[in-house]
This record gives C-alpha cells, sequence and structure tokens, in this order.
C-alpha cells in the first residue's frame, strides 16, 4: 500500500536490515584487519628475499671476505640494520625469539654497492634503518633471513645452504 506521507515502520526496519547485512558480510568477509597483516607479510617477503639476494651477492663476489664478516654471528640469530644505532637491546623488538644484541651492520658491507637501501619492516612504530626487524643467522653452513614479526604467518623466512 502507497504511504503518500513518507515511508513506513516496515520500510525503515527492512532498509536497516539490509545495512546492517551488509556490513556483517564487509566486517567478517573481508576482514580488512587480515588483508593489512597479508599486506605487510607480503613487504616482509619482498624484505627477506632483497636481503638473502644481497648476501648470496657478496657471497659470490668474494666468498672469502663474505665468510669472515659472517664468522662472528655464527650460531646467534642478529638483528640487521645500519649505521650507529645498529647496536642494543633488540631481544624485546624480534618476537619470542632468542636474538643476539649484537647488529649485522650493512651499511659498511652492501649499502650501496648491493642494495641501495636496507629494507624496513612495515611496522615502522618501532623498526628503522638502524634496526631493521629483519634478522640474519648462519647454522652449521646454512644462512637464515627472516623477518622478526610476521602477522599473518607464522614465520617469513628464507634460508641457503652453502
Amino acid at each position: 500500500m502507497s504511504n503518500p506521507h513518507g515511508y513506513t515502520k516496515t520500510d525503515l526496519v527492512i532498509a536497516f536490515a539490509i545495512i546492517l547485512v551488509a556490513t556483517v558480510i564487509i566486517v567478517f568477509i573481508a576482514n580488512p584487519a587480515r588483508r593489512l597483516a597479508e599486506r605487510n607479510d607480503v613487504v616482509r617477503e619482498d624484505g627477506v628475499r632483497d636481503i638473502m639476494e644481497v648476501m648470496l651477492e657478496m657471497f659470490y663476489d668474494d666468498s672469502t671476505t663474505f665468510a669472515a664478516m659472517i664468522e662472528p654471528t655464527a650460531y646467534d640469530r642478529v638483528m640487521i640494520g645500519t649505521g650507529e644505532g645498529c647496536a642494543g637491546d633488540f631481544g624485546l623488538l624480534c618476537g619470542d625469539e632468542a636474538i643476539s644484541d649484537d647488529c649485522f651492520n650493512l651499511s659498511t658491507s652492501a649499502i650501496p654497492d648491493y642494495i641501495s637501501e636496507l629494507p624496513v619492516d612495515p611496522n615502522d612504530e618501532i623498526y628503522s634503518v638502524e634496526a631493521s626487524g629483519y634478522y640474519l643467522e648462519f647454522v652449521d653452513g646454512a644462512l637464515y633471513v627472516g623477518a622478526c614479526n610476521p602477522e599473518a604467518r607464522d614465520e617469513v623466512i628464507l634460508w641457503n645452504k652453502f
């Protein structure tokens, strides 16, 4: 039945129900927070891959210098960073994993020869070029490069056996 004075209460309830259902679908199916976490992990994957490529290029260019440079980090997980700020208490910055207070400083060995700038974790409230949010670990002839705090996955890590 037509109402010449506006909408009926039934019309308003139906419109409200449609808006409510659409909102629920967007929040639970699209899940914007999950999508943001996944996007950040893709950025972390790119950073891990870039750092691993730098390490491999350095190894293939001069394996003796690379071995001497990486040896102090053997069996320790160390933060990757640059500059004078590449030192300190990193334990709290790298999730629950044990990480050394030492830092693998790429500013003297890789920048700008192998990479123009160090990748930094998307969580820029915590990480910077001094402490990038990426770690390096050299264990039993294998080099591991990973992201400290992935959001949507258990880990973001690459490794290469030398």
